[in-house]
């Protein structure tokens, strides 16, 4: 990446070294001419040449091999991120959807999905801004922690129970400074625990009602033997940190995840037209329609196709379908496990 400056080399903003942005262009994926609706005009031509120059000549390939192993080598990248927070964590992504935002997410969703054996990938509605509309939409919160870093069989519950009550009157008298109202406020309290020489810890949500450090423990051993496999019950356990958080509704209306899904499908979009895109090695390009959101419809169409918007735009591979639900998200099936 290269950042919004000076950007992909197709932007004119003095950027020269292709990006992920470049390669997807090549492919066909992006509009070659503008994205943003019109509002940003690029020059695909120039996308092509730097990849020609700086990836394909010195590697002995061709243009399309060589955006297709940016595109390869970029979903590689973001689908180690998605392991991190999955695989790595003891969980399994097939049991998951993914949710895919922002202006590329979609371009390359289905292609960390199905490297992950995932069925189904979701496109919520305005995808370029998910983020700021979340941050309208979420709920306020303030977080307290403090450190303990003690064998947790030292410590008593009615210490521990003092200094969580006293982080939650702080974390409540932060959050009403903020908060529309004082109704709505919720507490939950959180500790970080470790086996004694580990270096890193595992979270674990206390439960409601008084404190027990036995049962806190027990957690901890049960937490350790799901995320990584076993658990060393002999050994002694540290209490890290206590921290708790409270949360309050967002001042924003709620009601503003309503409004931008409408606006999606409300907004202009491309006509049906069709464009070359490539899938795969070897040049493989093949004409593909390309649609709005609104033009998808609950019924749903089977890929190659593009579905191009104002803030994103999302590919439908050979083998994937897609459809809107009720609330217009862009559900897909990736067509794995059939």
């Amino acid at each position: 990446s290269a950042g919004s400056v000076p950007g992909p080399v197709c932007y004119c903003l003095g950027g020269e070294e292709p990006t992920f942005t470049d390669a997807v262009v090549t492919l066909g994926y992006l509009n070659p001419d503008h994205l943003a609706g019109g509002r940003l005009n690029i020059d695909s031509a120039r996308s092509r040449e730097a990849l020609q120059s700086r990836v394909a000549d010195p590697l002995g390939l061709s243009l399309l091999d060589a955006a297709w192993g940016v595109y390869t080598i970029a979903v590689a990248t973001m689908t180690r991120a998605v392991k991190a927070v999955s695989t790595y964590r003891g969980r399994d992504p097939r049991e998951f959807a993914l949710v895919a935002f922002g202006g590329n997410g979609p371009v390359a969703a289905v292609a960390i999905a199905r490297e992950l054996h995932m069925r189904t990938v979701l496109i919520p509605p305005s995808p370029g801004v998910f983020s700021a509309a979340g941050l309208l939409i979420s709920r306020l919160e303030s977080a307290q922690s403090r450190s303990i870093l003690r064998p947790i069989r030292t410590l008593s519950d009615a210490e521990i129970e003092a200094s969580l009550a006293s982080l939650e009157a702080q974390a409540r008298g932060e959050i009403s400074l903020e908060a529309s109202s004082a109704d709505g406020i919720e507490l939950r309290r959180v500790a970080d625990l470790r086996y004694a020489g580990q270096a890193f810890e595992l979270s674990i949500p206390l439960a409601a009602g008084p404190l027990s450090l036995t049962t806190l423990e027990q957690d901890f051993h049960n937490e350790h033997r799901r995320t990584y496999g076993h658990s060393s019950e002999g050994d002694p356990v540290e209490l890290v940190n206590i921290r708790t958080v409270a949360s309050a509704p967002a001042v924003a209306d709620a009601g503003l995840a309503d409004v931008l899904g409408r606006a999606a499908l409300q907004s202009s979009g491309p006509s049906v037209s069709t464009r070359r895109a490539c899938f795969g090695r070897n040049g493989q390009c093949i004409e593909v329609p390309v649609i709005s959101r609104r033009d998808l419809g609950s019924q749903g169409l089977s890929g190659p196709c593009i579905i191009e918007e104002i803030d994103a735009t999302c590919v439908i591979p050979p083998g994937a379908s897609a459809r809107l639900d009720a609330h217009g998200n862009i559900v897909i099936d990736t067509g794995e496990g059939e």
